[in-house]
């Protein structure tokens, strides 16, 4: 049976109450009331609060004792794992933060029965359930990769033109087959792009043999392009299927078409790149310009040397084998131009990346030089051209298919060494799996969404036609040029030029509209007047002003606005922003008579932009310039003005998306084409007879939708509104270069908005009958992690001030990271969190400046500097040099960016948890001239969130298999993810996400050296359980395109989910999976355990003292100390090997270098106690230790001037260490 939730433990804290104000350690025991679900019975259950040093509250000592079980044996009880001398430490900086002593929050304590970790602590638990979850398919890989660089040969040119698969293998007949018999596979499909989604030719590699298949519509056995998906035989056999963006392949693939899972793991050579050599936002655009001119070069070079083969004189041979006129063409700096300015010795990474395509990544890894050119014979919509080039067409396909081979044999191994893990490797399977149901409702959506598009886009053209066609007909009272005096219309050309007739009266041919002006000519095209709110004339037309002033455009600025001279000074007390008019005239002399006549009287200003000043405002019928119109900065004589804008806001999620939501692939089940439900594929002739129905409501449907789109958005009559259908989304597992999948249209869905068209999307994915999703996101993931970070400093959970905002900063009393920036800068609390997330990514002040001004435009330039510089001095802090790099300190996230920034700084960064490394070209040794520090950064946060949901995944997909339950993800968006589970399994399905994320706290805690965890965190808030895809249940999802509320589900914190009476059953009698054969390498050093070792704890508590430091003088002192401690190490560790080999000793410039392997075992003996975080003894000294000890610290004091004072405060243990060892 399951046992109470909450269990009293005896485990003493009396220690804690010496060290923690208002009894923080010893939590009183409570009695808290709940009901088991039983009859509505009341029982009492008691459980004991405990809470650590700084106040946060604790897991139970049950779950910690499953969590981790080796520090929990070895050790007896927690409180033997804190240091009091990082503690003394923690509360300093906390009080300097005003956050010591404040109220905590007090939770029932959370105990149940978890599965039993598969090893002795949570590391090698996850090494096994990684290892389990992908072995099979590693032993696949590694086969494959045997072939080396000599694969089957292609049967280029003999391809067999008949439908279905064709197997061509050396010294056999080509024969059909089902589906490729090999498990590993590359795998490349071609569709006509423009006709359908559907595949029309695809071929593949295997060890053994190639395949070619042909679509029934290619050999003219099926009169449809629809309905014809490729057999890969995933269903029956484990394989592996590699492809280039290999997403866009398996969307192709007739076994992912259902509920169930299938047994591929689809491994994408685009996502290897990015993680091995990819390049960050920063890199791209210098890369493109360096690649632009390396091609040049070879273009240069090639023509020289036909030139060469060319020439028949020796004289002429001579002068062209002149090695200066090499140089000449191979130099692309020589004509002196920014643009030409890029030197590898600046910037060497620029030849260690390219960008994501396989032509570049093939020629990047491989050196293959790949023609892209025939793949636009695909474009066409004609059949018979497929057919008459299919030979090329195969080979071309079967090239792709050569290339992605060569490219994932160089680049797999490559990105094993930098991403080892194999639980990083195992959730690259499951994220590939992704797909989403949907049913008939997505065509009505759709439809419904693009009618209402075009209907109001229609109704706004109209409006504005009319308001056009009035001012055009000023044109007839040319003589008196009635819009000279109107500052709006003034602006326009109003040229006329009067028809041409020929000798016999009749008007030339060809003239365009002669008699009308010319700004009116630019807008008819094709006989058609064609206008709409982003023409450059619509404001002109509706006559808008900004603070009741005209508005006024120039190329250079932008809109601006004319102001009154008088009120000059009142608009620059406002901050706008004057244009002087000798620096508009040089950049626009055509704006001279204009400025000659305004200028006397008027004063120009720049209409403001949310990027600052030196950004110039381009239009002004856009969503940032709505709360202007609401707030009457900016106005108009004509409402339907406002119209306009408020329809071009509630426009702009769908005319940003529509073509991407349109575009994607949906496959029904009534269509006769796969078996989604499992229920048994339905009547083969039932998708002709679809088609047809399809046909015919297309050409009654109401709604205007592109004749070029060839999939209807037309449901077939009497069709079944709930039918189920399904989306493979084309994620690309790693499309960045902190790991993260991408994908175009799902990852970046917006939310349901009342005034946003479409924006119900996510919703439109919904569960099937007898189906529901379960998922949850992780709250405030990426800052918890980079606050974990800082606590792993003072190994206490909430030791910093951002680790403690983070755990139990509270809103309401305005202890939390967003309160207390939004107080520093004077913002409201939703625009600080936009400022917290930035500076925690590595943004510096000017994107600091930049929001301010956009949340604030009546701040001055000055004021958003200096309150941009006030936050990072409270933050952030100040910085000081230590040994020539930067140290922080005295701000609230001081201790927090200096850890990120030594992480970053490593010759070999790795992410705490899992032990990722980042891309070549972000490597130290790459990086010259620009360090791209915010980017490291940035990589040391996301990719550990990335390490967060992979540890997620395989945890999810190990508790599944244990407790039976049959799950699938559909879909991750960085922090969270969702899974399709049948209704019965749901708070089942609930449980084992709860379970996933305190297992994925706990690795990332023991990783840092933390053995323990905040219960606040260790749980999600909630897990969601729900019918529909959508940011909350309770949203009622309604739009302007969907008027009627979604029911709401369900959403349970981790109190409610165990309650349930099957959740207790399900805990009660979990499967037993003992992967105990599973052999796990030997221990190394953590990424963060190895950064650490390079200071003794003295010495490091010195380190911690400097970034606490609040003033300079403060900073300078504890700097002192602490360089004379680390040259105190230096003579030790110089005294100590004087007996085996005399050297010279090290000159103070040399001690950078020196620094982090300074400590031998000798040293470490004398001047380190023993680790408190490592269960194991220090290891005895060797006979004749005691002698090299001693001569060691007799020779530091004869090195150093320290006093005794200085000894005490540079040293927490005592000296006398080294002899307790001697004795022993």
């Amino acid at each position: 049976m399951f046992s109470a939730w909450f269990t009293r433990t005896n485990a003493s804290t009396k220690n804690y109450s010496i060290l923690c104000k208002r009894q923080q350690a010893s939590g009183p025991v409570r009695r808290f009331h709940t009901s088991d679900g039983r009859n509505d019975k009341q029982e009492v259950f008691t459980g004991e609060i405990r809470k650590n040093p700084v106040g946060i509250q604790r897991l139970s000592e049950e779950l910690y004792k499953q969590l981790f079980p080796d520090v929990s044996k070895a050790k007896g009880s927690r409180k033997d794992a804190i240091d009091l001398r990082l503690v003394k430490l923690a509360h300093k900086y906390l009080k300097s933060n005003d956050l010591y002593g404040k109220q905590c929050s007090e939770n029932p304590p959370i105990t149940f029965k978890m599965p039993k970790l598969q090893g002795k602590n949570i590391e090698e638990h996850f090494y096994r359930l990684g290892t389990a979850s992908c072995s099979r398919y590693l032993a696949l890989v590694e086969k494959f990769l045997r072939l080396g660089n000599d694969p089957p040969g292609m049967p280029k040119g003999r391809w067999q033109f008949r439908s279905g698969w064709t197997r061509y293998c050396a010294g056999k007949e080509p024969e059909t087959v089902p589906y490729p018999l090999e498990d590993e596979l590359v795998f490349d499909v071609e569709v006509m792009y423009k006709k359908s989604h559907y595949p029309i030719l695809a071929t593949c590699m295997s060890p053994t043999a190639w395949y070619g298949w042909c679509s029934p519509y290619l050999t003219g056995e099926s009169g449809l392009i629809d309905g014809h998906l490729i057999p890969l035989g995933v269903d029956k056999h484990d394989k592996i299927v590699v492809g280039h963006n290999v997403s866009y392949d398996r969307a192709r693939v007739k076994e992912e078409y259902s509920l169930k899972a299938t047994r591929a793991f689809y491994i994408d050579t685009m996502s290897l790149h990015v993680a091995v050599s990819g390049m960050c936002s920063r890199q791209r655009g210098k890369w493109i310009q360096y690649r632009k001119k390396m091609d040049e070069k070879t273009e240069q070079e090639g023509n020289l040397e036909k030139i060469r083969d060319g020439a028949r004189t020796g004289g002429l041979k001579k002068l062209l084998a002149n090695p200066i006129l090499d140089d000449e063409v191979m130099d692309p700096a020589k004509d002196g131009s920014e643009e030409s300015n890029i030197r590898l010795s600046d910037d060497p990474w620029l030849k260690m990346s390219s960008l994501n395509s396989l032509k570049h990544v093939a020629r990047f890894h491989c050196g293959i030089h790949m023609d892209k050119k025939i793949r636009d014979d695909f474009a066409t919509g004609n059949v018979e051209d497929i057919r008459g080039r299919f030979q090329q067409l195969m080979d071309y396909c079967a090239g792709d298919v050569d290339a992605t081979y060569r490219v994932f044999n160089k680049v797999f191994p490559m990105f094993r060494k930098i991403v080892p893990h194999n639980v990083s490797f195992a959730a690259l399977r499951i994220i590939d799996q992704s797909f989403l149901p949907v049913n008939r409702t997505w065509n009505e959506y759709i439809r419904t969404a693009e009618g209402l598009y075009q209907e109001s886009f229609r109704k706004i053209e109209d409006k504005l036609k009319q308001l056009c066609d009035d001012v055009v007909s000023l044109k007839d009272k040319a003589a008196q040029k009635p819009w000279e005096k109107d500052p709006w219309l003034s602006q326009l050309d109003w040229t006329i030029v009067a028809p041409k007739f020929t000798k016999s009266g009749r008007p030339y041919k060809r003239q365009k509209l002669p008699g009308y002006p010319e700004w009116y000519k630019k807008l008819v095209t094709k006989h058609k007047l064609r206008i709409t709110t982003r023409t450059r004339i619509a404001p002109l037309l509706l006559r808008l002003s900004w603070e009741g002033n005209p508005v006024f455009w120039t190329e250079t600025k932008g809109w601006c606005f004319w102001v009154d001279r008088a009120k000059e000074d009142e608009f620059k007390a406002k901050n706008y922003l004057q244009i002087k008019p000798e620096c508009l005239l040089d950049e626009e002399p055509q704006l001279e008579e204009v400025l000659s006549r305004m200028l006397p009287k008027k004063s120009l200003f720049k209409v403001p932009h949310e990027s600052g000043p030196s950004a110039r405002t381009t239009s002004l019928m856009s969503k940032p310039f709505l709360r202007y119109f609401e707030q009457g900065i900016l106005s108009s004589e004509f409402q339907v003005a406002k119209d306009a804008l408020q329809l071009a806001v509630s426009n702009s999620y769908w005319v940003s998306s529509r073509e991407r939501i349109m575009d994607q692939f949906v496959v029904f089940d009534d269509e006769g084409v796969v078996d989604i439900t499992g229920e048994g594929m339905k009547d083969k002739d039932k998708a002709e007879d679809n088609a047809q129905a399809i046909g015919n409501a297309q050409e009654n449907a109401q709604v205007n939708i592109p004749t070029t789109r060839m999939k209807s958005f037309v449901n077939p009559k009497n069709s079944d509104i709930n039918t189920v259908g399904v989306i493979i989304p084309q994620v690309i597992s790693m499309g960045t270069i902190t790991r993260r999948a991408v994908e175009k249209t799902w990852l970046t869905a917006s939310n349901a908005k009342k005034n946003r068209l479409g924006s119900e999307l996510k919703a439109m994915v919904r569960a099937p009958d007898g189906y529901c999703f379960v998922g949850a996101d992780v709250d405030s993931e990426e800052l918890w992690i980079a606050s974990l970070m800082g606590d792993s400093v003072f190994k206490i959970h909430g030791g910093t001030a951002l680790g403690w905002m983070t755990l139990e900063g509270n809103k309401a009393m305005g202890t939390d990271l967003h309160s207390k920036t939004a107080q520093i800068l004077g913002i409201s609390r939703g625009d600080a969190k936009v400022f917290n997330y930035g500076r925690i990514y590595g943004a510096g002040v000017d994107f600091a400046t930049t929001l301010l001004k956009k949340f604030n435009p009546s701040l001055s330039d000055g004021e958003a500097v200096s309150t941009a510089h006030r936050l990072y001095s409270a933050t952030k802090g100040k910085s000081g040099m230590l040994d020539g790099e930067r140290v922080w300190y005295g701000g609230s996230e001081s201790v927090v960016f200096n850890r990120l920034e030594r992480i970053a700084q490593q010759d070999e960064p790795k992410t705490p948890a899992l032990g990722a490394g980042i891309t070549a070209a972000l490597k130290k040794r790459f990086l010259n001239a620009n360090t791209f520090m915010p980017s490291r950064v940035n990589w040391a946060i996301q990719s550990s969130g990335v390490d967060y949901l992979h540890l997620i995944l395989t945890s999810v997909e190990y508790l599944c298999k244990v407790y039976g339950i049959q799950a699938r993800l559909c879909l991750t968006v960085h922090d969270e993810a969702r899974y399709i589970t049948r209704l019965e399994d749901r708070y089942k399905m609930a449980m084992v996400m709860q379970i996933a994320n305190v297992w994925t706290r706990a690795m990332f805690c023991h990783q840092v050296g933390i053995d323990d965890i905040p219960q606040c965190c260790a749980f999600f808030s909630a897990v969601d359980i729900d019918r529909v895809i959508r940011k909350e249940v309770n949203m009622d999802c309604i739009t302007p395109s969907n008027g009627t509320a979604i029911p709401h589900g369900e959403s349970l914190d981790v109190y409610q989910i165990l309650a349930k009476p099957e959740v207790r059953e399900m805990l009660a009698h979990p499967r037993n999976i003992d992967l105990s054969a599973i052999d796990v390498p030997q221990r190394v050093d953590k990424p963060l355990e190895a950064m650490d070792r390079q200071l003794d704890d003295g010495t490091r508590c010195l380190y911690i003292s400097m970034q606490i430091a609040k003033s300079e003088a403060e900073f300078a002192g504890y700097k002192r100390k602490y360089l004379r401690n680390i040259d105190f190490q230096h003579s030790m560790h110089f005294g100590a090997a004087l007996g085996a080999k005399r050297r010279p000793r090290r000159r103070r410039s040399h001690a950078k270098a020196q620094r982090k392997n300074i400590v031998n075992e000798t040293t470490s003996l004398v001047l380190n106690p023993q680790p408190v975080t490592q269960p194991a003894a220090p290891p005895p000294l060797p006979d004749n230790a005691a002698d090299g000890a001693s001569t060691a610290v007799d020779m530091a004091f004869r090195a150093t001037s320290l006093s005794a004072q200085d000894m005490r405060e540079i040293f927490a243990q005592p000296l006398r260490t080294a002899r307790i060892y001697q004795r022993r």
